[in-house]
């Protein structure tokens, strides 16, 4: 917990109570439901919670609870169905996780039979995210499904398909976008 902030403000403003105002707590590497909206105390415990949201909302199908983030990486460009031109497409997202930041991520132009590594971008903070993009060549017209994969500095890698659970938490599948190349 040394890393989890108390925060009054967003972007210089007083936090809006849509996002938690008049103070929220932040946990970083933590999926969003342990960042508390409208803290109002703080008890330091040493066990697990028993607030009913945390000890039987916010678990997994083994009763596990849903905590730390697991790895992810999405792509923001080229959006879904967009059309772009022949010759070089560039790919960029971000990716996630929270063991320690992000080691690589991998992209594919070709629904996953081939991988090639993405450049990673921005500042490396361990429970950050990390912006990453990569120019992939594209010569002949089509349709075009790219995936993007991230591993962390654990090794997990993220997963064609995430584990189920009830309530579909912690979905990190891996994310793809399709897009048509033209002339």
């Amino acid at each position: 917990m040394r890393d989890a902030l108390l925060v009054w403000e967003m972007n210089g403003e007083p936090i809006p109570l849509l996002h938690g105002g008049p103070l929220r707590l932040l946990v970083p590497g933590w999926y969003g439901m342990a960042s508390t909206k409208w803290l109002t105390h703080v008890h330091a415990r040493p066990t697990e919670s028993d607030n009913n949201f945390m000890a039987k909302g916010y678990r997994y199908a083994d009763g596990s609870p849903v905590e730390r983030m697991k790895v992810k990486s999405l792509i923001a460009t080229p959006a879904e169905g967009a059309r772009v031109r022949a010759g070089s497409v560039r790919l960029a997202g971000v990716a996630w996780g929270g063991s320690g930041g992000i080691r690589q991520v991998d992209v594919s132009a070709d629904g996953g039979r081939s991988w090639h590594p993405a450049r990673l971008t921005g500042a490396d903070h361990a429970t950050a995210w990390r912006t990453w993009e990569a120019d992939i060549p594209v010569a002949r017209p089509g349709r075009y499904t790219a995936r993007a994969r991230a591993t962390d500095r654990s090794g997990a890698m993220q997963p064609d398909v995430a584990a189920t659970n009830p309530a579909g938490y912690a979905n990190n599948s891996i994310h793809e976008v399709s897009f048509d190349v033209v002339a």
